[in-house]
């Protein structure tokens, strides 16, 4: 998650999953069938505490291991 934080220029002490979140999804508009897209807004959903997206994590987690099952990753 760190990665997709600093890559758009969101540094903060406390991460900013909203901010995050939005990245993603934008990221997976552009390319549904991007693995590390869909992978990388499901750790935004999981690690979103304000909120319970867990079941969209799992989601978003599937999607990635559909895409790419060797996608070690999203294994969880």
């Amino acid at each position: 998650m760190r990665r997709l934080q600093t890559k758009e220029g969101i540094n903060s002490e406390e991460p900013d999953y909203t901010g995050a979140i939005d990245i993603a999804r934008k990221a997976v508009e552009r390319n549904p069938n991007d693995a590390w897209a869909r992978f990388e807004l499901a750790e935004a959903y999981n690690e979103n505490l304000k909120v319970n997206m867990k079941n969209d994590a799992i989601e978003e987690y599937r999607n990635a291991i559909r895409i790419n099952n060797d996608f070690v990753e999203a294994h969880f």
